[in-house]
């Protein structure tokens, strides 16, 4: 996804623009560079920040958050890992971005029962669909073990 703040270079408003009140950490990268890939990638994460839902999850339609009412936890595991490597990495540095893990976090544990079992998450289809407590998929486990790699090392 190109986007006209990496087309010209970085700069701080352009990085603002992305996410009111996020900062981050200055990695000189310039436009066609082979990073350019890897900074929109960190640039559509600091996007995904807005989105998050006040129970700390993120709604399973990105682009209709009021589609679907129930949590979902595969997506949610999935950018709370790339939201904590950015800040375990020392790219996303302002505690707003903490304060969104930390909540992402919070609501993933919460889904997780004692035996280890991961609920509400979406089933495989072509459309977000709601969610029962109950529903549970692979792919939801491994967002979660994902989430957790990082959060073993979270220092914050």
């Amino acid at each position: 996804m190109a986007n006209k703040n990496t087309e010209k270079g970085l700069g701080s408003k352009g990085l603002r623009a992305y996410s009111p009140g996020a900062e981050v950490k200055y990695i000189g990268i310039r436009a066609g560079s082979s990073k350019t890939f890897y900074l929109n990638e960190v640039l559509d994460q600091m996007l995904l920040m807005a989105l998050q839902k006040e129970d700390g999850y993120w709604p399973a339609s990105l682009m209709d958050p009021d589609k679907v009412k129930t949590p979902e936890v595969s997506g949610t595991g999935f950018i709370t890992f790339g939201l904590a490597w950015g800040v375990n990495n020392g790219i996303l540095t302002d505690q707003r971005s903490k304060e969104i893990v930390k909540k992402g976090w919070k609501a993933i544990t919460e889904a997780v029962t004692d035996d280890g079992r991961v609920h509400w998450v979406q089933h495989v289809g072509k459309s977000p669909d709601p969610v029962k407590e109950s529903d549970s998929q692979l792919y939801g486990s491994g967002a979660v073990l994902l989430a957790a790699s990082e959060m073993l090392k979270w220092n914050n």
